[in-house]
């Protein structure tokens, strides 16, 4: 097992992280009307232009690597506390900007780093 790269900063921004989450209120349903309407013109700029879905919706720029290189940055980034809680971060962000939800494996990554430094 490959040891977890983490640093006090990195556990700092965790729990700014976590403190941010807690304190944003769930989206009304005015929020929820516009950020849907946010993905529809993120689809139609898609069926105009060929981009892909992170591409018209400026999503993340290593979601948007070829497979290889994807997966060579997975594996780079797959114990590094620091690197795993900026994307839920941003992922976060884009959820409250564009009602986009974050691919379930980030989030749920976390309490396996902090269960594993624990240990």
């Amino acid at each position: 097992m490959s040891e977890i790269r983490a640093s006090e900063i990195d556990y700092d921004a965790l729990v700014v992280l976590i403190e941010c989450k807690e304190q944003t209120p769930p989206l009304t349903r005015e929020e929820i009307a516009c950020l849907s309407a946010n993905q529809r013109a993120a689809v139609e700029r898609m069926l105009a232009t060929g981009e892909t879905w992170n591409q018209a919706s400026s999503g993340s720029g290593f979601l948007s690597l070829d497979e290889g290189d994807f997966r060579k940055h997975l594996k780079a980034i797959d114990n590094d506390l620091g690197e795993q809680t900026s994307i839920v971060a941003e992922s976060f962000a884009r959820y409250l900007k564009a009602g986009e939800v974050p691919a379930p494996y980030y989030p749920g990554a976390l309490p396996s780093f902090c269960g594993a430094k624990r240990s």
